[in-house]
Formats: structure tokens, C-alpha cells, sequence
């Protein structure tokens, strides 16, 4: 005989699959259901923190005629189970199967969608689905929020949503609420981690961070999470990226937070393209709804990019000062910015939820809040030995500046106690999470897997591992980290946008310097060699964007003669480009090569270079033109002159009155077979 038996009675739609299965009702009323784990094939019931195991009455699709412990009372059982671990043995119906109860110490968020389930919920991430239920309860079982059919939920993520069976999510309430000690608020966040194998990535940096004197840090806090009463796992339950009082407190009516996002700006409904930086940026969030006014701000934080990224292309690194950078940035945060995100090596954080803001319309820019850890120190290969952040040529040309990459380090010395304690925090986050984590990984059967994201590692074999694995990768990550100094190329260009200058100075001789210079975006743009000429230490050259005949960014790499490999990149941008006013063409006829050269204009002399792109310009030859019958510059090459087959360079250059100007470029593949 069972006593105080529950008002709710036992039902008979919970068979899945064939398989038998049970629930049990917790002190909410919510329905809590088993699930069989594809680790082991048996059967799991994990309760709340809330729930008294000693008080559980569990209920079966079918009869129970047998069962190693506790009172049955047909399809009922009860004191069967005492405390998390305890296991029993049932049969019901004609079926002999285990079940365990499990119970972790952290808070519990239950969720009752209105009218779907979650098959229906994971259809599409961008639909909302409204008036649920939620009930939180406390790590001690206390019943803090109970929210009766006024929150929504839809997906979130992106590439997460599409390659994890867990899912993340957003919950919006109809009023500001107050979420385990967070300020209030109308949206939060529940994190899956399902890329982060130990599931402490996002916490340890977050937690790290909350004592860098951040404007806005997310708060997080580990808990449960069901959802029609089936278990989904370990979540992190905390604050959304957003504009509001109690997180990014961006005042002025004209504020903006901006998204850097090379994945998925166009999912978005603003977004542009900054053509000086070569980067995507989405309208996260603003004060203002007017669509007007967003593309307005849209324009104005455009513009401030492009100011901000053209005064480092074309000042010499050396000349960048903290003063002028901070009338255009904050430069505290770009500071800590990168060092958060370059410690943890997120190399996600410069290319995708790169968060950027600005408060007015005038005022200065400002990087954060930081956002998306799931993926960093070390489970996507990255080695602790690595330096990333300065791929972005953001930072690349920040770092480059003497006065910046000192305020950088200034910055890492006074934080470095934080950062060093990390690997110690691995710790305190484990105990906190481990009995969750079991659950979690009995849920979900991951653990010695291949993660599905591209250049992820293996999932650990154990949770216990994915937390060493990460403790290691801090330990020697505290030994090995250093701020980045990085090389530039800063370029000037001449008021009708003809002639770019190119500069290069990393206080080093060398006996000589050679740039390859670009066009960044067009396929079909020629690689040029321009020998760089030593003024004072200083390498320099000078390049006729006539003879590319396109605006836009150029990209040049330096090679150093005692340096086998590429010594340093640049980017320039042109604004506005001059036509090439000089055209030249190559044709074999018989033994020799002939070169054209129609010009526009009547310069006495045309002379030519000529040189194979194998050893660089070693083999560089200079001829002098002539004026044939046509009237047009000419002249006939020895095939004998190719020693070899490969790709050539022939340059021309008009001399008019003692100045050399250079006309065109072509480039052509020889081959001495034909």
C-alpha cells in the first residue's frame, strides 16, 4: 500500500520507442522523465536539487511485478530510492531493466512550453515561441521564481545550433526579473558549452574578467535544466549582450552596440561593410528603434572606423601616439580586449561576437562586452605556445605601434595575478559542477568523441580529463604568453591617388628590402616586385596604382634579404585611383618575344624591365624601347633571354625631362617547349 499517494494519478503515454519507461512528480507538480543513456543502455531519472529522493514515488507505463527495493502499488513505486547514486532493479510489463537516480547541488530551471515540444522548438532557431512556464529553484531547493505562462523562448547560436543536439537558448520575461542574484532584466541566456568538453571555458573567463574593471561582464551562474520535464543537461544561465541599465549602460539616445561579424552579418537585419578595415559589422543593439536613425548611426560609427583604421595605415608606427588614439578610441579597452582574448587564444572573438559600442553619436569607440569562450585554450589545437590576435589587422598595426604595445603590457602586469590564477580556478569550478557534469555527459553521449566543429579537438575520454586538459593548457599558457610585437608596412599616397609611398622601419639592416605589392580583391591583379630604397633607415618605395587601375585595398608583404620569408604584410587603401595611361602586350614570334607598348602620351623615352619570379629580380634585365612604323613603342626579345620556363615580369617606364614614371605591368607563363 502506498501513502500519500499524489493527486496527480499515473498516466500511460510515456512508453518512447517501445522501450518502458517511468516519471516521477516533484514538490512543483512538474513531471520529470527517465531517459536511457547511450553511454551505458541503462535507464536514468536526474532530479532537481529541490526534490527529496527519500520522498520520490516513481510511475511506470506498465505493471510492476518485481523490484529490488521500495513498495509497489500496480504501475507505483515509492521508498525505492534514498539518496543520488541509488540504484534499483525493475521489471514492468515483460521488460527487466536499472534505474539510477542522480541529483546535482546547483540550482534547477524547469520549462513548460505552451503547446510544443522540443522537436518543434529545435525546427527553427529564430522562431519565438511564447507564454511558457518556468519554475528556478536555489542550489538548497528553494523555490525562487515561478513565472506561469509569460516567458519566451527561442534558439540561439550559430554554428553551435547547427552541429550540437544541445542547444542553446534565450528566455525573455514580460517584466524586468531578477535571475539568481543578477540584476533585473527582460532577457538571459541559457548556454549549452556543448562544444566545451570540461563545460568551464566561458565561466573561467567571465570570472577572470569580472576583476579587470570591465564596464560590462556577463554574469553566469551553472545550473539544471529540463524542459517538458526532460533532462537537457549542464547550462550556464546568465546575461544577454544588450544596451541596458543594468548591463552595457549606454545612456545617450544615439548609442550603438556593434557586432564584427565575418559568419553570419547577412542572417542580420543591418549590416555593412567597412572597405578600409575589410570587415562586417551588424547592428547589434541600439537605444534608438528608428530604422532611419540606426542607418544614420550605422554611417556615422562607419566613418569613425574608417578614421580610426587610415590614421594607422599611413602614420608610421613609431609616430602613433596614445593621445591622438584615445580622441578616436578607448583605448583601456582594445587593450584588455585583445589580452582577454589572446590569453584563452579565441580565435573566434576577432572574426564572430566581436562586440564593439559606442555611446553618441560623436563619442569614441569602445571594444566590448567580451562574449564566446565555448571554444578556446586548446580544444581547437591551438597550441599555448601561439599568438593569434595580430592576424586581425586591427591589431596587427595597434601592436605595431610602440606607445600602444606598452600600454598593453602596462595593462597585462597590473592583471597578471588573475590571469595566473586561472589554472587554479579549474578547481573550484569542477567541484562546483562535477555531480551536473555526470548527468550531463550520461544525457549527452559525447565524452571520447569526435566534436562535429571544424578544427576542434577529440572530446576528452572523461570530464575529469577535459578539466586537466584545460588546467595543463593554463599552466603553460601563464609561462608563455607574451604581448605581441608585430611589423607593418605604412603607406601615403599622392593627392591625385596616383603614386601610393610605402614605408617599412623595424630598426634593422639589411643590405637590401623588396615589396610585393597587390591588389587585395582582385583576382587577377598582378603581384609586383618593387625594390625599396634606404632613407635613413627607413625602406621605401614608391607604387603607380595607375598600372592597376582599381581603388580599394592593396596589400603589401616584405622581403628582407637576410630574412628567408615574408618579413612583415601591410594594407594600404586607395581611395581613388588614376588610369594607367600605358598598355603593354607580349606575343612569340618565331625566335623572339615581341613587347608593344601603346601610350596616350608623347614621352621621348620608353625603357623596360624584365625578370623571372623565380630568386626575385636577380635575373632583372633593362632595355630601351624604340618607335616602330605604327608609332608605337616596341621591343624584340631574344628567346634565348629565357633561360628557363616560369612566370615573367616586364614593366614599363616612361622617362619624360629626367622623371621616371612607372606605366604598366604584364605578367606572362613561358614555357620552353613551345
Amino acid at each position: 500500500v502506498v501513502n500519500n499517494y499524489s493527486p496527480v494519478e499515473a498516466e500511460t503515454e510515456i512508453t518512447k520507442n517501445d522501450e518502458i519507461f517511468c516519471y516521477t512528480i516533484d514538490t512543483q507538480e512538474n513531471k520529470i522523465y527517465s531517459f536511457k543513456s547511450e553511454y551505458d543502455d541503462e535507464w536514468y531519472l536526474c532530479v532537481p536539487s529541490s526534490v527529496d529522493i527519500s520522498q520520490l514515488k516513481l510511475y511506470f507505463s506498465d505493471m510492476v511485478s518485481n523490484i529490488s527495493s521500495g513498495v509497489v502499488s500496480e504501475n507505483i513505486v515509492s521508498d525505492a530510492l534514498h539518496q543520488s547514486g541509488d540504484r534499483i532493479q525493475v521489471t514492468s510489463g515483460e521488460k527487466d531493466y536499472t534505474l539510477t537516480v542522480l541529483q546535482s547541488k546547483l540550482p534547477a530551471v524547469q520549462l513548460e512550453l505552451n503547446g510544443a515540444d522540443i522537436d518543434t522548438l529545435h525546427l527553427d532557431k529564430t522562431k519565438k515561441f511564447e507564454n511558457n512556464t518556468l519554475n528556478l529553484t536555489t542550489a538548497d531547493g528553494t523555490q525562487e521564481l515561478t513565472v506561469e505562462n509569460r516567458v519566451h523562448i527561442k534558439g540561439r547560436g550559430n554554428t553551435s545550433w547547427q552541429l550540437y543536439d544541445k542547444k542553446s537558448y534565450q528566455l525573455t520575461f514580460m517584466e524586468g526579473t531578477s535571475v539568481l542574484g543578477m540584476d533585473k532584466a527582460y532577457k538571459w541566456i541559457l548556454l549549452a558549452n556543448a562544444s566545451d568538453d570540461s563545460m568551464m571555458r566561458t565561466a573561467l573567463t567571465y570570472r577572470m574578467a569580472e576583476n579587470l574593471d570591465i564596464d560590462f561582464v556577463p554574469s553566469m551562474e551553472y545550473v539544471d535544466l529540463w524542459i517538458n520535464g526532460e533532462y537537457r543537461g549542464t547550462y550556464l544561465l546568465g546575461e544577454k549582450v544588450e544596451i541596458s541599465q543594468s548591463r552595457l549602460n549606454l545612456t545617450d539616445k544615439d548609442s550603438v552596440l556593434m557586432e564584427h561579424d565575418e559568419s553570419f552579418y547577412r542572417e542580420e537585419t543591418h549590416w555593412f561593410y567597412n572597405d578600409v578595415l575589410d570587415r562586417h559589422f551588424t547592428v547589434s543593439d541600439s537605444v534608438t528603434q528608428s530604422v532611419s536613425a540606426i542607418k544614420n548611426l550605422s554611417d556615422s560609427f562607419n566613418s569613425a572606423v574608417s578614421e580610426l583604421t587610415e590614421y594607422l595605415y599611413t602614420t608610421p608606427s613609431k609616430h602613433v601616439s596614445l593621445k591622438r588614439l584615445s580622441e578616436m578610441i578607448d583605448v583601456d579597452s582594445f587593450a584588455k580586449y585583445y589580452i582577454i582574448n589572446e590569453y584563452v587564444l579565441n580565435k573566434e572573438s576577432f572574426a564572430t561576437s566581436f562586440y564593439w559600442n559606442r555611446e553618441g553619436k560623436n563619442g569614441i569607440i569602445k571594444l566590448g562586452p567580451i562574449w564566446d569562450f565555448d571554444t578556446c585554450m586548446g580544444n581547437d589545437s591551438s597550441d599555448y605556445t601561439e599568438q593569434y590576435g595580430e592576424q586581425h589587422v586591427l591589431f596587427r598595426y595597434l601592436l605595431a605601434a610602440p606607445a600602444f604595445r606598452e600600454y598593453t603590457l602596462q595593462i597585462y602586469e597590473k592583471y597578471k595575478p588573475y590571469f595566473d590564477n586561472m589554472a587554479a580556478d579549474t578547481a573550484v569550478i569542477e567541484k562546483e559542477i562535477s555531480e551536473s557534469a555526470e548527468m550531463n555527459y550520461l544525457r549527452w553521449n559525447v565524452l571520447g568523441k569526435a566534436a562535429p566543429k571544424l578544427y576542434a579537438t577529440d572530446f576528452a575520454p572523461t570530464f575529469e580529463q577535459a578539466v586537466d586538459n584545460v588546467r595543463s593548457w593554463l599552466h603553460e599558457r601563464q609561462k608563455y604568453f607574451t604581448v605581441a610585437k608585430t611589423e607593418v608596412v605604412n603607406s601615403s599616397f599622392s593627392p591625385d591617388g596616383r603614386i601610393m609611398h610605402l614605408c617599412f622601419d623595424d630598426g634593422h639592416s639589411y643590405s637590401g628590402v623588396n615589396f610585393a605589392v597587390w591588389h587585395k580583391d582582385s583576382a587577377d591583379s598582378p603581384v609586383i616586385w618593387y625594390p625599396a630604397v634606404n632613407d635613413n633607415g627607413v625602406w621605401c618605395a614608391d607604387v603607380d596604382l595607375s598600372i592597376y587601375s582599381k581603388a580599394g585595398l592593396y596589400r603589401t608583404d616584405v622581403y628582407a634579404a637576410e630574412h628567408p620569408q615574408v618579413k612583415a604584410t601591410g594594407i594600404s587603401y586607395a581611395e581613388k585611383v588614376v588610369e594607367a595611361d600605358c598598355e603593354l602586350s607580349f606575343k612569340l614570334e618565331g625566335t623572339s618575344g615581341v613587347i608593344t607598348i601603346k601610350e596616350n602620351t608623347h614621352c621621348p623615352d620608353v625603357y623596360i624591365e624584365m625578370w623571372s619570379t623565380e630568386n626575385g629580380i636577380d635575373d632583372l634585365q633593362t632595355m630601351y624601347a624604340y618607335r616602330n612604323a605604327k608609332g608605337e613603342w616596341e621591343y624584340k626579345i631574344d628567346k634565348n633571354l629565357f633561360l628557363s620556363s616560369g612566370q615573367f615580369y616586364i614593366k614599363a617606364y616612361r622617362e619624360d625631362n629626367g622623371i621616371k614614371t612607372l606605366s604598366d605591368v604584364l605578367v606572362f607563363d613561358y614555357y620552353s617547349d613551345n
